[in-house]
This record gives structure tokens, sequence and C-alpha cells, in this order.
């Protein structure tokens, strides 16, 4: 049977129901679940660089949450100099006005640092991913070609990878390298 003679007649979560002129088949999926967990493996394809720059990051975000809330407590406390500066007394409104608002942009300030870094370290993966990957492709490739010795293999990336202008630059390179190998062994054999 042909994949032209087939028809997707229905889809629930991971059941297909193909149905042709002959029969209807019922193709029960993986669980999403497990590619989910699949999926972030092939994320972190080179753990050490990839998660280094996922805590400089972190770091940079946490440092800059510092100094914002430095500044707010700083402006915490102008606010309260200036109910003192005006002699009011201390159970006043204001004081009570200004301690709720520090406490409420301290919430908010909060809040946005989760959400930041939570969409920080996932663009970061991500962008990460797309450098990693031609790294680790790279250092396939030249460990291939030094435990079989041939040269053969033409090296890629994947598509939207970083790095896209080295495997044309490397493959002329390595096939230079190999017909100036064959050309002075034919030399030599002659």
């Amino acid at each position: 049977m042909s994949c032209a003679d087939r028809k997707l007649f229905g889809s629930k979560k991971g059941v297909r129901i193909m149905e042709n002129s002959e029969s209807t088949a019922v193709t029960i999926t993986k669980n999403n679940h497990a590619k989910g967990k699949r999926k972030l493996s092939q994320l972190l394809i080179y753990p050490k660089f990839q998660l280094s720059l996922i805590a400089v990051n972190t770091g940079i975000m946490f440092t800059t949450l510092v100094f914002l809330g430095i500044q707010q407590y700083r402006s915490y406390l102008y606010m309260k100099s200036l109910g003192d500066l005006v002699h009011l007394p201390k159970g006043h409104f204001y004081y009570q006005f200004v301690a709720m608002e520090f406490k409420n942009s301290s919430i908010s300030l909060a809040v946005a640092f989760v959400f930041a870094t939570i969409v920080s370290t996932s663009i970061t993966a991500f962008v990460s991913h797309r450098v990693a990957g031609p790294i680790v492709r790279l250092r396939g490739h030249f460990k291939r070609m030094a435990e079989t010795g041939v040269a053969d293999t033409r090296l890629s990336f994947r598509k939207g990878d970083f790095f896209e202008d080295l495997p044309p630059a490397i493959n002329d390179g390595v096939r230079k390298v190999t017909q100036q190998g064959q050309g002075s062994q034919d030399s030599k054999a002659a």
C-alpha cells in the first residue's frame, strides 16, 4: 500500500487513525512526556559550555537585581526622610503608604526577575545550542578522520547554526591537503 492511498482520518492524544480503501489502521504513538525529556537532553549537547553561558547570564541578571534592589531601598529611605523632614508623626499614613509601596514594588521586582530569568535562560540555551552544535560536529568530524585516517567525508552544519562559513572552508582545505598528499604519494611511487 502506498502512502498516497492512505488518508489521515483523525488524531487524538498520541493515537492516529489512518484510513485507506482496504482497511483502517490505528497507530499509538509514543508518550509526548518522554519526547520532552529527550529534547532537553538534545538541547544541551555541550553542557560544560552551555551551562557556563547560562550561569554567567543568570549571574548578570542577579547582579542587576541587586543593584535595582539597592536603588529601590535608597528611594524608600529618601521618601521616608521626606516625612521626617516635615515632622510627620511616626504612625502617619504617609509612612504606611511608603512602606506598602516599597513592599509591592519589591514583590513586582522579584516576579519580574523570575520571569526574565526563565525567558533569558531559555533563549540562552537555544542560542548556545546553535553555537555548540557546530563545535560538537566539527570535533566529531576531525575525530572520525583521525580514527579512520580517511578524509573523504564532507563537513556540514545544520541550517540555522552559527559559523555557516566554516564547512566550505574546512572541506576545501581538507580536499587540497588530500590532493597534495595523493600527488606526493604518486610521485614517490613513480
